[in-house]
């Protein structure tokens, strides 16, 4: 969820599109703002998913129920007035902002990336229907720092772990990290056990996204998973 202390309410620039002095729509910043939703947009549902099923969604979370995703078209990081800046523009939307994003300078480019993934989650949630919230955890684990799957230790980075944490995880049933630990080998392993070999071949987008449900299989309390029936 964004924090209300630095979203901005949402705010237009020009017509060149600025939200300040970086040039959003100069075509070599569209064209990487346009790469980097891509490499987000997976993150960013995977973690709404997990805000919806720990409840923590809402009828227009962050004010964003006007944004359709489609409308979406970039994600900017960049450099101004002594720190990062995160900002989504948006197209096609008449008499609605064409830029929105943080409303100060944030200290590192990691910060002003989970700034980013927190406004699109609200893109997101703003979208979609809202379950019931289940119930919460009677317990809680240390911090992980890796999960096994099928036998080997999966690292999990520091960042997902975070960020499912600021979003809730504690409060996802363990039937929904199941499910989705199963749906991972169906999606991404066609249905085999892991093995070295595929999980250095697994596209970034598909990596990010098994290094997520491996951090939620690891918050959960599960000691691993292997559901492959031995040969």
């Amino acid at each position: 969820m964004v924090d209300e202390a630095l979203t901005s309410a949402a705010f237009g620039g020009g017509p060149s599109g600025d939200c300040m002095s970086h040039i959003h729509d100069a075509p070599a910043n569209a064209a990487e703002a346009a790469r980097l939703l891509g490499e987000l947009w997976d993150e960013a549902r995977e973690i709404a998913a997990v805000r919806r099923q720990a409840g923590d969604a809402g009828e227009n979370p962050g004010g964003l129920g006007w944004l359709p995703p489609a409308n979406v078209a970039g994600v900017h990081l960049y450099v101004e007035s002594g720190g990062w800046r995160a900002d989504l523009t948006v197209d096609g939307l008449r008499g609605r902002p064409t830029c929105i994003g943080s409303r100060r300078p944030l200290p590192t480019r990691d910060a002003a990336r989970t700034f980013a993934l927190s406004l699109l989650c609200d893109v997101v949630l703003g979208h979609a229907e809202t379950p019931r919230m289940p119930s919460a955890l009677s317990a809680w684990p240390a911090r992980p720092t890796a999960f096994v799957y099928d036998g080997l230790v999966i690292p999990l980075p520091a960042g997902a772990v975070a960020a499912l944490l600021a979003c809730g995880a504690e409060r996802i049933s363990e039937a929904y990290v199941r499910r989705r630990l199963g749906e991972v080998r169906k999606d991404l392993l066609a249905g085999a056990a892991l093995s070295t070999e595929r999980l250095a071949s697994l596209a970034p987008n598909e990596s990010r996204a098994f290094h997520t449900v491996c951090a939620l299989g690891a918050l959960r309390g599960l000691p691993g998973w292997h559901d492959v029936p031995e040969a």
